[in-house]
């Protein structure tokens, strides 16, 4: 049996379906993620969850497009 990446193993340390990792596993496919886009993915609270994947140590910069939307951008975790 192969050894779980690195990644895998961050996205793993949570519930596969947990809002968490569902974040998780799109900050690091597409880069970012919006507060409109958790929304429509059914994740509420998301700034709370972004908030706890910082304080896991992932680094996460928030940006304010307009006085409603905020996109969530995972930084280099070389």
């Amino acid at each position: 049996m192969k050894e779980p990446t690195k990644t895998q193993l961050e996205v793993t340390k949570h519930r596969p379906d947990s809002q968490v990792a569902r974040i998780l596993r799109r900050l690091k496919s597409e880069g970012r993620i919006t507060n409109i886009e958790m929304v429509n993915l059914r994740i509420l609270r998301g700034s709370e969850r972004i908030r706890d994947l910082k304080r896991e140590g992932h680094a996460i910069r928030s940006i304010q497009l307009n006085q409603t939307t905020w996109v969530y951008v995972l930084e280099d975790e070389d």
